[in-house]
């Protein structure tokens, strides 16, 4: 049995195969559920068949399914806008009866790939779809672009580990009901069905055989994958650092076990005194001993000025700056990334930054010196900056968390001369920038102009924003984690948050750059 899907409502297709236990209601726009749905429903005028399967009744029995879902949600949703996300509520009451079915497969496979891969993808998704009475669906997303950056909100483990193994597509991922999933290159797809094929032929009782089958690690990906872990805005010093910092230790061991670097983009302690500084040592210490690797790390407003803020130099405070470990260009061969690291609270008032010229120069001076024989070309140019470049603007963001509690001025608080700041990014080939302050976790995808390139090219640079690890002020807890694959480019950003009360980091958004 098969279904074809957008990549882009995973989210759904997740929910109606996820066991009870796992199951929460996605976040999805009224738009993206009625084209979810109508593809089931009707698939005519699409190039490919929505469902693949040897049985007439099973489709039959789908399309029929969706089509009063569809109907459903047409009749209970005529005061919601195409662009507003349906209430959990009213979600879980119109895909109720396609759960019934979809949920009832015991095995799950999703292959992966752009339409120069389709081909191949469409023979092999056929020929595991076709497999009679063993339990499994195969989940078929529609093939991108082989440029096309993806961005998914909520994204399921499995499709988490799809789009971030991106570099080894095409590919399919195989998934348990029970969450248990493993990412494999086609080549090694075709022998795991065949394999799995006979194993539950030849044991169809046996779950820990069959759970062995799917979950077995692919050779060829092994160590393929470069990893950073993002945190931000400590504020160690307050009652609340105090309050997360052992349940987020405990939440980043399995990530910060297996990363490459860990950076931190400001705001370490909340008030440039001693005491605050060593708890973020203590804190610092504690992810070398499990990690192996020392945070590279950049101040923020509250590491160098009283409350975070000064007013015509007054508020200042330096010591404590002076005494943490910090460069302005730092190098990883290994991981091959390199680290434009910027003091954008050295200048600038009340809560304010700015990154200035002289900055800027040393900056590039650095490099250059860094940079002998051009070996850093191909590196992932990575910029941390505590300010965020871009202002806030809740009705325009990805909605990672929910925009209603963001307030504050953004004038007193804001990135001053981001344009230039931006500009230098672009003229020096850097894709993404990383930045903590507001403590919001946010995400920009924006071409800027290279005023230095022969023919005026614009360059894709992605802003990420990762809020504030320990929920500083209340807030959601947050991290992120980037992958980056050297041998094909691609990199990608998942963004980790708690809402703050300890109900579990989860996946918010997943984006997926090409380089």
């Amino acid at each position: 049995m098969g279904a074809r899907f957008d990549l882009t409502t995973t989210n759904v297709m997740a929910y109606l195969v996820a066991t009870t236990r796992l199951k929460s209601a996605p976040r999805v726009t009224l738009e993206q559920l009625k084209v979810f749905l109508n593809r089931l429903a009707d698939d005519r005028g699409y190039p490919r068949s929505s469902l693949i399967s040897s049985s007439s009744e099973w489709v039959h029995n789908i399309r029929h399914t969706a089509q009063d879902s569809l109907n459903s949600l047409n009749e209970k949703t005529t005061a919601l806008e195409y662009n507003e996300v349906v209430p959990s509520t009213l979600l879980s009451e119109v895909l109720g009866p396609l759960a019934a079915v979809f949920g009832s497969y015991d095995i799950y496979i999703l292959p992966v790939g752009d339409w120069r891969d389709s081909d191949v993808l469409d023979r092999f998704a056929e020929e595991a779809a076709r497999i009679p009475g063993y339990g499994i669906l195969v989940l078929i997303p529609d093939y991108y672009e082989p440029q096309q950056n993806v961005q998914v909100l909520d994204p399921s483990l499995a499709v988490t580990e799809a789009i971030k193994n991106r570099g080894a597509w095409p590919g399919a991922i195989f998934a348990l009901r029970s969450g248990e999933v493993s990412f494999l290159p086609i080549n090694e797809a075709r022998a795991r069905v065949a394999q799995l094929a006979e194993t539950m032929r030849a044991h169809p009782f046996d779950q820990r055989l069959i759970k062995e089958v799917v979950t077995a690690p692919s050779p060829q990906i092994s160590g393929r994958s470069r990893r950073l872990l993002h945190l931000s805005d400590l504020h160690f010093g307050t009652r609340r650092a105090a309050d997360t910092e052992v349940y987020v230790q405990t939440a980043l061991k399995p990530y910060v076990s297996e990363v490459n670097q860990i950076v931190i983009t400001g705001d370490l302690f909340d008030q440039p005194r001693s005491r605050h500084a060593q708890q973020y040592r203590n804190f610092a210490h504690q992810l070398h001993m499990l990690s192996g690797k020392t945070p590279i790390i950049i101040p923020g407003n509250h590491d160098q000025r009283i409350f975070g803020n000064s007013l015509l130099g007054l508020g200042r405070r330096l010591r404590q700056l002076a005494d943490l470990e910090w460069r302005e260009v730092v190098v990883d061969d290994e991981a091959q990334m390199a680290f434009f690291c910027f003091d954008s609270s050295r200048t600038g008032d009340l809560a304010r930054g700015c990154v200035d010229r002289d900055q800027l120069l040393r900056m590039a001076t650095e490099y250059e010196v860094s940079n002998t024989g051009q070996a850093l070309d191909k590196y992932l140019k990575i910029a941390l900056v505590h300010h965020h470049p871009y202002p806030y603007v809740p009705h325009k963001e990805t909605p990672i968390i929910d925009p209603r509690g963001w307030a504050g001025r953004e004038s007193f608080i804001e990135l001053r001369e981001s344009d230039r700041f931006l500009a230098w990014c672009s003229s020096r080939s850097v894709e993404l920038i990383l930045h903590g302050h507001k403590h919001i976790p946010r995400l920009i995808v924006d071409h800027v102009l290279d005023e230095t390139s022969d023919n005026q090219a614009y360059r894709p640079i992605t802003t990420v924003g990762c809020g504030s690890t320990l929920g500083a002020n209340g807030s959601a807890m947050s991290f992120n984690i980037i992958e980056w694959d050297p041998r094909s480019g691609n990199w990608s950003a998942q963004f980790m948050i708690d809402r703050g009360d300890g109900s579990r980091f989860k996946t918010a958004v997943l984006q997926s750059q090409v380089v």
